[in-house]
């Protein structure tokens, strides 16, 4: 009995361990965790759902330009994809060259 006893309190430690582990609650509307060793999913919340690019999307964009950069260096892109990116406001200028 008391081995029954016994197996029964580790499994329930075991599963409430597991369920609060894995219990991710946040407000976000959209998100992908990522296992950066190996490139797996661990979890995801609307992860297919066609979004704005994240402001930590766009300082580590910033970040590679000024790093591999050159001040003289003139960056072009298509008018289709300036307009791709949902926005309210679109800063930036498009010409023709």
């Amino acid at each position: 009995m008391k081995k029954i006893l016994f197996l029964f309190l580790i499994s329930l430690l075991f599963l409430t361990v597991y369920s609060t582990c894995f219990a991710l609650e946040t407000n976000c509307p959209n998100l992908v965790l990522i296992d950066g060793s190996n490139g797996r999913v661990i979890y995801d919340k609307n992860a297919y759902e066609q979004v704005a690019p994240a402001s930590t999307t766009k300082i580590m964009t910033a970040i590679i330009v000024l790093e591999k950069g050159k001040k003289t260096d003139i960056v072009t892109a298509s008018y289709d994809a300036i307009m791709s990116v949902p926005s309210r406001r679109k800063f930036c200028s498009y010409s023709s060259r």
